[in-house]
């Protein structure tokens, strides 16, 4: 499957064939079952900002693979120990936060690559990625050669200062712009204009790299036209929704004494 998507997203901007899909900050499998059978293509499982670690990720990747989505992770950090747990759990993708410079990513690419090639991927047969046997070592290793991919999030001032050097780095295929976290540290609107300049840059300096660009729904001007794939939100609005209702209930509850 992160063949496909990785050749999706590397053919270029354009909306007609765009790949769409959502962060799940959730933990029930049936939120990624739904987007699979909604039509969405991937699935951005949140280890940053949810209570989400490994445990509570496999059953998301299974029910991903289940219904022929994409898993990406959002890692909670860049260390080599996080990647390969992750990809030993099946992530198609890791997502890295906080990268501002290329030396950020580093460790995240070593773990994707085996000693052989330069890196400091382990081997480990027992674990869902490869089968629990053997026997996948191959077939996993020929898999992931071919559609791995580390993601850097281009969310600072300083990331987009030194876009150029991110995106030069062998085996970086596409980044994230992150529009939030970007205009908290610029101490700007989220839909304003500098924002707009960063993507702007970002796209750009991708584009002559030829590093595709994901970048959420709700960025202003053109940006989803130039964008490579999209995601949507935070988990699902209903989910929202029930969390927001039941604690309005909780609190009515506790202030009638009862």
């Amino acid at each position: 499957m992160s063949v496909q998507f990785k050749e999706r997203i590397l053919r270029g901007p354009g909306l007609a064939d765009m790949p769409i899909g959502m962060i799940i900050g959730c933990t029930d499998p049936a939120m990624v079952e739904i987007l699979g059978r909604t039509g969405y293509d991937f699935a951005i499982l949140d280890a940053e900002h949810s209570p989400m670690g490994a445990p509570e990720l496999l059953p998301l990747v299974r029910a991903a693979q289940l219904v022929g989505l994409t898993p990406l992770v959002r890692m909670g950090d860049a260390t080599r120990s996080t990647a390969q747990k992750m990809m030993d759990i099946g992530m198609e993708g890791l997502i890295v936060p906080r990268v501002e410079q290329a030396a950020d990513v580093a460790e995240v690419l070593s773990a994707t690559k085996l000693p052989s090639e330069g890196g400091t991927r382990g081997y480990c047969p027992s674990c869902h990625a490869i089968g629990y046997s053997r026997a996948g070592w191959s077939h996993y290793n020929e898999h992931i050669g071919l559609g791995q991919m580390v993601i850097p999030i281009i969310e600072s001032g300083a990331a987009v200062r030194n876009i150029a050097e991110i995106v030069a780095v062998d085996g970086i295929d596409a980044v994230l712009f992150g529009p939030g976290d970007m205009a908290v540290d610029m101490n700007v609107e989220f839909d304003s204009q500098p924002i707009a300049d960063a993507f702007e840059r970002v796209a750009s300096v991708a584009a002559a790299h030829g590093v595709a660009v994901i970048t959420p729904n709700q960025v202003p001007g053109e940006i989803k036209s130039k964008s490579s794939a999209l995601f949507v939100g935070m988990d699902l609005i209903n989910i929202s929704a029930h969390f927001a209702e039941r604690l309005r209930q909780t609190r009515e509850l506790a202030g009638s004494g009862t």
